[in-house]
């Protein structure tokens, strides 16, 4: 029972040092502009080729004409890649990941939608607590 107790407490620990880290290197780093259509479009092309390795189809809707956002660029493709990859992993053959962007006043939406289980609504409201 101590060395479970152990585990679960050295996990939080490293979870808390992650987010810690993770919280100190969003203070470094410096906002830009950028275009975001092409970085989504290259990371569903890039990710497109691993999906149809597995028989899934990933389907990028992207609209034609698209403005410029103010953001950190390397961490909003981190945060898209692992919800492609996410999908990836929760998907089987057949299936499809639909990336889409939409963009409303001054607005963008991003989504990610997989045909995959996906959580329990407890599960997901634990997903957002820390932010």
């Amino acid at each position: 029972m101590i060395d479970h107790d152990w585990l679960r407490i050295d996990r939080r620990v490293n979870d808390i040092s992650t987010a810690l880290k993770l919280d100190n290197d969003l203070l470094r780093d410096q906002e830009s502009e950028f275009e975001l259509a092409p970085m989504i479009s290259r990371l569903s092309q890039y990710f497109e080729q691993k999906a149809a390795a597995t028989g899934i189809m990933l389907v990028a809707d992207m609209p034609e004409k698209f403005t410029k956002v103010v953001g950190l660029e390397e961490r909003l493709a981190q945060v898209i890649m692992n919800l492609i990859t996410n999908a990836i992993s929760f998907c089987g053959a057949g299936d499809v990941i639909r990336i889409w962007v939409r963009q409303c006043g001054n607005r963008i939406l991003i989504v990610v939608e997989d045909m995959g289980p996906g959580l329990s609504d407890g599960s997901l409201q634990k997903t957002f607590d820390r932010f």
